[in-house]
């Protein structure tokens, strides 16, 4: 009868012991499967940058001439708003200090 005992409780342990094997294996494939994504994730950004480093040129330039005309399209409306409130003051008979000297010709700055 002893030699029963003892013998389902080796089995009871070596049943314990496997399971804490596979649930470690488990773990270290997941982290295997992670690690995976990781890298190819880390390689699909590296290709990205290069592919984005070989374009910037060509992009960069373009950005560049989209926001100068933006700013020179803001800089035109700015002007007008100022013209028309120029205009609406005079017309309202109120010229402030300030305006007085805008009411000259705006003169051209040499760029």
């Amino acid at each position: 009868m002893a030699e029963q005992c003892c013998y389902y409780e080796a089995l009871r342990k070596q049943r314990i012991l496997d399971r804490a094997y596979e649930a470690k294996c488990r773990m270290l494939s997941a982290q295997e499967k992670q690690a995976g994504f990781v890298d190819k994730a880390v390689q699909a950004d590296e290709a990205a940058a290069l592919k984005a480093t070989q374009s910037s040129s060509k992009t960069e330039s373009k950005r560049k001439k989209r926001a100068e005309a933006k700013i020179c399209a803001v800089r035109k409306d700015l002007h007008k708003q100022e013209m028309v409130l120029r205009d609406s003051n005079l017309v309202m008979g109120y010229v402030s200090p300030k305006h007085e000297l805008s009411l000259r010709e705006p003169q051209k700055t040499k760029h």
